[in-house]
């Protein structure tokens, strides 16, 4: 109301001397439009509301020539004026019958759907007794509150009152009754409008339509009511959602079932593709006053100006993704808007009207899109808290998801199933702690990426995961997962890096169908509670690695020769397990390898001569084991010329003077 008056009082350009003169033309009642107007303006235009907005953008689709003062004083009060506001933006066609020709006063005022956004002020009902108002069509918009007392004033002429598909609340007001020459009145698909039918309503004998369904009304048809069902002359057409209002004198009945998608044709088709949980927590929403992810996409996606231009790939793709956005916590986003700290242009603001959703942040340099579609959502560090929801299974296109570096909690949804064309799934580094979905995996058979390093997952690792014939990257590195390792694992032929690292009750034998895995180049197990040996046969498949790390187990048994058959290993790291027998000389044929690390073990025996014919070996650490004599002197040439650093246990071998060994009971493993 302060925003209307003042802008009546200073106009455009804060002329005083000219907006008096203006004033001065206006009749009382057209003072009474202008400020009742220009309230509803401000009212439904939240940017206006924010004190915060030094810039407000106006949030309705459509405000031609609203707010548009006179400059000619001398024209001022004629209807054809351009600035009157009878020729303001009005979805009434055509636009210069909304107002009497005669007073230039409102006859009709049709705003629907204009995406307004806000609570109906008052003032609206200053318009009903002021300037002779008959028509009210606000539907399809996002107004909330109660319906207006206002509008029931005596004098009052309407004869439509259309707020049909808002978000009007309260209950139906009695005082409506006063509205004597109503002839349709639809409220309809205001879920949280609640009451019952009054019987005050029966006076209402102009009536001939009234919709109901789609609202929370309850009760039964007041006698008075059914009256009017009843007239043997232009009888009431009543509509209601007859599961919760009982009727007995010819309704229609649009139960709740049926009259969920009371919304616009395109807002239907999106309906329609939605699974039914998420239309439910979209109804429930509504009717429970309690507000979730699903149901805050659909409101905003139902006031996107571009609504009915979308195809329907697109209208899903849209909800999705702002669902996602409003599950994980958007608005405090590094890349939100509101944060401020990057400077993204306006159409690359997530759940911008002006872009298209492909332009939306990314934190990758990469496409996002493939016509229009969704083929890669990347926010790695961006702020991203919260669960991951359960729609994210809508975007069937998506190939890439990555979300490192964020506290994304919960589980990954079942809906993943829905994603068979994912490649590539990177959720490390966050706050999972639900055990992994196992039959929806079965659905992800082009998958070549899966990472969760670094979260709180529980459970066994599944069993499907060994389904997964295309994976080339599995890391499950430092989680919480436990049972035994899945001999279905050893099913992944393409795998080239297995990284279950640092799963300490993840138990049992490394599975005999390990040796498939004939490209793997990473295999990394340390800091589990695995038994049993290392098979010749694994080693021998395993020629393409070139880092192997098995530390802080209870393996046991010899090494076996075969391990000098991996020729690319560059790390090799068996500490702290229980292997015995000798270091196998054929260790000396592992050209690449730079370092090896046998400590914590039982071997036994000398440390063999071929070790020094490796030529990239830097660090070898021995120590903590039954090994004697004395280091080879060929050794102890690298360990002089700073190419090796050696760890032996000083009161077991003999490490010849100026040889430099460290000694393993001092020594601090990195």
């Amino acid at each position: 109301q302060f925003q209307a008056f003042q802008w009546l009082m200073k106009g455009d350009n804060n002329n005083k001397a000219r907006q008096a003169l203006l004033l001065q033309t206006y009749t009382p009642n057209r003072l009474r439009q202008r400020f009742a107007l220009a309230t509803l303006y401000f009212a439904t235009n939240p940017s206006y509301l924010d004190p915060n907005e030094n810039d407000p953008e106006p949030s309705w689709r459509d405000d031609d020539n609203w707010l548009m003062n006179e400059q000619d004083v001398a024209v001022a009060s004629a209807v054809e004026n351009p600035n009157h506001e009878c020729a303001w933006f009005s979805t009434h066609k055509p636009r210069n019958t909304i107002c009497y020709s005669d007073t230039g006063l409102y006859k009709i005022l049709s705003l629907g759907p204009n995406n307004l956004d806000g609570i109906l002020p008052p003032e609206v009902g200053l318009l009903a007794t002021t300037t002779g108002l008959t028509n009210v069509r606000l539907e399809r918009n996002s107004l909330r509150g109660p319906i207006p007392t206002e509008l029931f004033e005596v004098g009052t002429i309407l004869e439509e009152l259309d707020l049909s598909i808002n978000f009007m609340t309260g209950i139906l007001p009695a005082e409506l009754s006063e509205l004597t020459e109503l002839k349709k009145l639809n409220l309809a698909g205001n879920l949280e409008l609640g009451g019952s039918i009054p019987g005050e309503w029966g006076t209402l004998t102009k009536l001939t339509e009234l919709q109901l369904q789609g609202t929370n009304v309850t009760g039964t048809v007041p006698p008075e009511v059914c009256a009017l069902v009843q007239k043997p002359q232009a009888p009431l057409v009543l509509t209601v959602d007859c599961t919760r209002v009982f009727c007995d004198c010819g309704c229609i009945c649009q139960n709740s079932v049926e009259s969920r998608p009371l919304y616009p044709p395109n807002l239907n088709v999106l309906f329609a593709f939605l699974p039914e949980d998420t239309q439910d927590a979209i109804v429930d929403a509504f009717l429970e006053e309690e507000d979730n992810p699903a149901s805050l996409a659909f409101s905003w996606v139902r006031t996107d100006p571009e609504l009915d231009g979308y195809e329907p790939f697109r209208l899903v793709q849209r909800f999705a993704m702002a669902t996602f956005y409003f599950a994980l916590n958007g608005e405090e986003w590094d890349s939100s808007v509101l944060s401020g700290d990057l400077d993204l242009t306006k159409e690359e603001e997530w759940l911008s009207y002006r872009g298209h959703e492909c332009k939306w942040y990314t934190s990758s340099s990469d496409g996002t899109c493939v016509d229009s579609r969704l083929i890669e959502l990347t926010l790695d560090d961006n702020g991203l808290k919260g669960e991951l929801p359960a729609e994210l299974g809508l975007l069937t296109e998506l190939r890439y998801l990555s979300l490192t570096d964020n506290e994304v909690e919960g589980a990954i949804p079942d809906t993943i199933d829905q994603l068979s064309n994912l490649l590539q799934i990177w959720i490390d580094f966050n706050k999972l702690n639900e055990p992994l979905p196992t039959t929806p995996l079965l659905a992800l058979s082009n998958l070549q990426v899966f990472d969760v390093e670094a979260n709180n997952i529980p459970g066994p690792i599944p069993t499907e995961m060994g389904a997964l014939n295309e994976l080339l990257l599995l890391r499950l590195k430092d989680n919480k997962f436990d049972g035994v390792l899945p001999t279905s694992l050893g099913n992944l032929e393409s795998i080239e890096t297995l990284d279950l690292r640092e799963n300490l009750d993840v138990s049992g034998e490394i599975p005999a169908s390990f040796q498939g895995h004939l490209f793997l180049t990473v295999l990394d197990m340390a800091l589990m509670d695995l038994t049993g040996g290392i098979s010749a046969e694994q080693w021998e498949t395993w020629t393409f690695a070139e880092y192997i790390d098995l530390g802080a187990n209870n393996l046991q048994g010899q090494i076996a020769t075969e391990v000098g058959l991996l020729k690319d290993l560059t790390h090799l790291d068996l500490y702290q397990n229980e292997f015995t027998g000798f270091i196998p000389t054929q260790m000396g044929e592992m050209s690449s390898i730079e370092d090896l690390y046998l400590e914590g073990n039982q071997l036994e025996g000398n440390i063999p001569t071929e070790l020094a014919q490796l030529p990239q070996l830097s660090l070898l650490h021995v120590y903590d084991n039954l090994l004697s004599g004395v280091v080879p002197a060929v050794i102890c040439e690298k360990v002089r010329n700073n190419a090796l650093e050696l760890v032996v246990d000083c009161d077991k071998l003999i490490c010849p003077e100026g040889c430099s060994c460290l000694c393993g009971e001092s020594f601090q493993r990195k």
